[in-house]
């Protein structure tokens, strides 16, 4: 649920490179960053519906723990 929509904006987000892309890189931004909410929204409508019992808080809460993960590790790579 978390993994799929950040791999999707990854890849619309580094799809240009060179200054004179910029215009395009921030079209890409916006479509992943749209594509990244509705992948998102899929996930979650997916886990809802398909899983039985499921507990809200649990599955809102690792989701919010595994974006934790990211930005920490994003952290970590960048203070090297």
């Amino acid at each position: 649920m978390a993994v799929a929509p950040q791999v999707w904006f990854a890849d619309r987000l580094f799809r240009s490179r060179g200054a004179r892309s910029a215009p395009e890189l921030a079209r890409s931004a916006l479509g992943g960053a749209i594509g990244k909410f509705l992948l998102s929204v899929a996930g979650f409508a997916a886990v809802f519906a398909l899983l039985r019992p499921v507990a809200p808080v649990a599955v809102f809460a690792g989701y919010v723990a595994m974006l934790a993960v990211q930005m920490t590790g994003s952290w970590l790579l960048l203070k090297l």
